[in-house]
């Protein structure tokens, strides 16, 4: 994902049992060293406007509708995202299997807020 002036990756790993995650080409560690790995990534993919905090800062629309990656259990399932209020947790369902539910794998979910077209999914390295 290209968040501008940052790429961020993740690849699948067996051995870690989640998505390693590299930040400007090199691994993203956690405080203690710790290579990050979380066992679901979400990309959802959203617009963008301007805060209302700041004029120079941009602010995800997270109300409505659109698509999403769901990143889980070694496999990328294309899904659709929608959340009618801000009350409200936000709905990620299979996109080719009617309305089903994503079921994500126990563990840490990391959701990243990517603009429409600035992800890419990759081969494998195989």
């Amino acid at each position: 994902m290209d968040f501008g002036e940052t790429e961020a990756v993740y690849r699948w790993s067996d051995a870690a049992g989640g998505w390693l995650r590299s930040q400007a080409g090199t691994p993203h560690l956690d405080a203690g060293g710790r290579r990050i790995a979380p066992e679901n990534v979400i990309v959802q993919f959203v617009a963008y406007g301007r805060s209302a905090a700041d004029a120079r800062s941009p602010e995800a629309v997270l109300l409505g509708e659109g698509e999403a990656w769901v990143l889980t259990a070694g496999e990328v399932v294309p899904a659709r995202w929608s959340r009618a209020a801000a009350e409200t947790p936000t709905v990620f369902t299979r996109a080719a299997a009617g309305a089903e539910p994503v079921a994500l794998t126990p563990g840490r979910t990391w959701v990243a807020l990517a603009r429409v077209g600035q992800a890419t999914l990759l081969e494998p390295d195989g």
